[in-house]
């Protein structure tokens, strides 16, 4: 206990002692509170303001550039209709057709087995949402295009192309088993 109140009454002292010696409350002196005169760089080009993006002003002479910019990305946020998907990591190429809704609702799907069939009713591969393509995992004379889906793993990669041999690619995330294969819709 004896111990306890000297390291207290120290540590005590120590604090008061260093509050009063470095003065925590009045760290500025007279000098350091003096305005700060900020500068801003302007570039030395000169032209006029002719846009702004995200609170920045864009000069005239880079709106060309910008506006490039901006449709290469409008282009990328349009997705891609695939007409190929390669997934190396299992070995896959195969065309991808598209495809819709069958009579029933569902979606229709690919009668060759070596081929995918993109939905396209749906979202676009490479703009906002999901997209969905579908294969076949086997057929009665054996493996199908995506019988070795089930090997991928986090990191492994899938390209898509479309007719102009764009090329997009998606990474693997996570894994998961949605069914079994007794309780597959088709």
């Amino acid at each position: 206990m004896k111990k306890l109140s000297l390291t207290f009454i120290f540590t005590a002292v120590l604090i008061i002692g260093l509050t009063i010696w470095l003065k925590p409350f009045g760290i500025f002196s007279e000098a350091s509170k003096q305005q700060i005169k900020v500068v801003h760089d302007r570039p030395k080009e000169s032209g006029s303001v002719v846009n702004r993006i995200a609170g920045f002003p864009v000069l005239k002479s880079k709106q060309a550039e910008i506006e490039t910019i901006q449709n290469r990305q409008r282009n990328n946020q349009q997705g891609i209709e695939p007409t190929r998907i390669e997934i190396p990591a299992i070995q896959a190429k195969a065309a991808v057709k598209t495809v819709g809704e069958a009579k029933n609702g569902e979606m229709e799907v690919p009668a060759n087995t070596v081929e995918t069939g993109w939905y396209s009713p749906g979202t676009h591969p490479g703009s906002n949402g999901n997209a969905v393509i579908a294969g076949h995992v086997d057929s009665k004379k054996g493996p199908a295009v995506f019988f070795y889906l089930k090997e991928l793993q986090p990191g492994d990669n899938i390209y898509l192309y479309d007719k102009n041999k764009r090329k997009l690619t998606f990474t693997v995330r996570t894994k998961k088993k949605l069914f079994s294969r007794k309780s597959s819709s088709i």
